[in-house]
């Protein structure tokens, strides 16, 4: 009974998701195609056989998934298509003219009751449910609101802001800013895989980890990652992971030590009239581009910092490798999820790095804060009248 119940549920929510999937034009159009089916066999199966039931599937699925007015237009077809049954079948007597008409009317009538009840209903039961749903993604979006650092602790020589704009009420970004030790900053950026409440759950779960072990294993990045790893393996099922950078900003030798479990690449911008391209501590995973001024002359690097290790939560005992670059007054740092990378406009164009990288090179003599708005501003733009399919999460730091 209970395998059997489980299959039944399986089947609904199957079925729901496929019309869930479908645009509002598909489903009226199988809605009214539907409708004249119906009517048709209605028709060629005389009064012997009465489909009036079937007629309130279509009234179902799209008062349900399109709207009251759908669902009460629907339903006036659905009684039309039953009248003409009755039109053809039961002419209009001579010798009883009023009770032939009032049998021709009262039939239409009653299904056409019967149906506009049944789309009110269920009309305002979604409406209901949605408007449930609403409130509690209000109250799930302020609750993870105030997950998010209500303040970042300052620092002598970085100043560095962040923002995360979900794509829905609630997000799957995480990030945090932890100060570690008075000259110690813990920098954490990452995408959990998937949408909604539940990528939410696991974005809270993902930030009390970090903030958990991050005391614990001060300067030991590579082991913070791992037992970070290992907590959420065991947690999670295998369909549940999460791509992780977290970096330790040293206030005092102006040096970055990280590990990039799957993240997208950050990106550094390294001035060269401070030191040459020869004296950069390139690690392994790093890439180094070149770019020039409008004379042609060479005046910093773009640094991708390449993904090295595994996502977060997908294995156990996975081992994370450490990295130290050094950086210098007027470097900067551009941290992101790819939701912003990955944004797309409304032809299905990305914005890209490349496109990132051109504005922020362009723009390196601002403020943390000033270029930090000139990006979110930028990819809104760029999305125009598309839509935004993924959360948005920004962390962009200057040393001073």
């Amino acid at each position: 009974m209970i395998s059997l119940g489980r299959s039944k549920e399986q089947v609904i929510d199957r079925i729901v998701r496929h019309i869930s999937r479908r645009s509002v034009f598909s489903i009226l159009f199988r809605a009214y195609a539907t409708v004249v089916i119906i009517a048709i066999i209605d028709y060629v199966t005389g009064p012997y056989l009465s489909l009036l039931v079937f007629y309130l599937i279509p009234i179902i699925i799209t008062s349900w998934f399109v709207g009251r007015r759908a669902g009460l237009l629907i339903s006036l077809v659905s009684s039309i298509g039953c009248s003409i049954h009755d039109a053809l079948f039961f002419p209009v007597s001579s010798s009883h003219t009023v009770i032939s008409w009032l049998v021709l009317l009262w039939n239409p009538l009653i299904s056409f009751g019967v149906f506009l009840i049944v789309a009110y209903t269920l009309s305002a039961m979604r409406r209901a449910m949605d408007e449930k749903l609403h409130f509690e993604f209000k109250v799930a979006a302020e609750v993870q609101s105030r997950l998010f650092p209500q303040s970042l602790p300052p620092m002598k020589t970085l100043a560095y802001t962040a923002f995360c704009k979900p794509a829905a009420t609630v997000s799957g970004d995480y990030y945090d800013a932890i100060l570690i030790k008075p000259h110690t900053l813990g920098i954490a950026l990452g995408d959990i895989a998937g949408k909604g409440i539940s990528a939410a759950l696991l974005t809270a779960n993902l930030q009390g980890l970090v903030r958990s072990f991050a005391p614990r294993h001060c300067e030991n990045v590579a082991e913070l990652m791992s037992c970070v790893n290992n907590s959420m393996y065991n947690c999670t099922d295998s369909s549940k992971f999460a791509t992780l950078f977290y970096g330790l900003y040293d206030d005092t030798n102006q040096t970055l030590t990280y590990v990039n479990a799957g993240h997208n690449p950050p990106i550094i911008f390294k001035r060269k009239n401070n030191h040459s391209a020869q004296n950069i501590n390139r690690a392994e995973n790093t890439s180094l581009i070149d770019r020039k001024d409008v004379e042609g002359y060479y005046y910093y690097d773009v640094i991708r910092i390449e993904t090295g290790d595994t996502v977060i939560g997908a294995f156990s005992n996975a081992i994370y490798k450490p990295q130290t670059i050094q950086l210098h007054s007027g470097d900067t740092l551009i941290l992101f999820t790819d939701g912003l990378s990955d944004a797309r406009n409304f032809i299905h164009e990305e914005y890209g790095e490349e496109r990132l990288t051109a504005i922020v090179s362009s723009n390196l003599h601002l403020s943390s804060q000033s270029l930090h708005d000139l990006i979110l501003d930028d990819v809104s733009q760029f999305i125009g009248g598309g839509i935004q399919f993924d959360d948005i999460t920004l962390i962009v730091a200057k040393v001073n």
